[in-house]
């Protein structure tokens, strides 16, 4: 019985494979958009245009590493605040808010990077 199963469920799991799906795609890239903004529309994700989207995106992205930063660097001071003279604490302070603002300056340099790349392409 187990064995009937088995070869059972083999012959169902790869009939799949081998009947032919019927597949509805759209011939063009308008087509396609029109078709993805209808699907929207009981979501209630708003339309738009894939680079207002990622201009979204960009943003929230950036606003949480402005906050990081903000808590590295509040967290830095708070901590080399209550070193009270231990040089050990106060390398780590120093440490900790060396780092946030490189990080800082590498998330600012990456958006202008690509500010730039993107202001070129768009004219």
């Amino acid at each position: 019985m187990n064995k009937f199963c088995v070869q059972l469920w083999m012959v169902v799991v790869s009939s799949f494979f081998c009947v032919p799906s019927v597949v509805r795609a759209k011939k063009t890239i308008a087509d396609a958009s029109g078709v993805l903004n209808q699907s929207l529309v009981g979501t209630g994700v708003s339309q738009g245009d894939i680079a207002s989207t990622v201009g979204v995106i960009i943003q929230g992205v950036l606003t949480a590493s402005g906050l990081v930063f903000f808590g590295l660097i509040f967290y830095g001071g708070f901590t080399w605040l209550l070193a009270r003279g231990n040089e050990e604490h106060i390398a780590t302070a120093k440490k900790t808010i060396i780092a946030a603002v490189i990080g800082l300056i590498v998330v600012v340099s990456s958006y202008a990077i690509t500010n730039f790349i993107t202001s070129r392409f768009t004219g």
